[in-house]
């Protein structure tokens, strides 16, 4: 279950990835959206902030899909969007040609 937070109250809901477009669409726009890969605590997971304050975080089983799935929202291309690799910021997702893994 996808739960979006603003001040510590859960404003929606959803048992797919929808709700966060839906969300966005109806309520506020992305401001930013960050991508962790897999650590020895946590598997790789997106945090994604709203404009109105909301936030959520989404755990994935791949983190290379949960890029490839960021990359493909079009209208998020405007938002402040990171991509995590280990520790390093490698780049943005509206930038053509960045590698969501292989970073030495």
């Amino acid at each position: 279950m996808i739960q979006i937070y603003k001040n510590s109250e859960v404003v929606a809901q959803s048992r797919n990835l929808r709700g966060l477009i839906e969300y966005a669409r109806n309520k506020s726009d992305v401001k930013i959206v960050s991508c962790f890969p897999k650590d020895d605590d946590f598997p790789p997971r997106m945090a994604v902030s709203y404009d109105d304050g909301a936030h959520c975080i989404v755990e994935w089983r791949s983190y290379h899909i949960m890029v490839d799935w960021v990359r493909a929202r079009r209208k998020w291309r405007e938002s402040k969007a990171l991509i995590q690799y280990h520790g390093a910021d490698v780049g943005y997702f509206s930038y053509p040609g960045v590698v969501a893994g292989g970073v030495s």
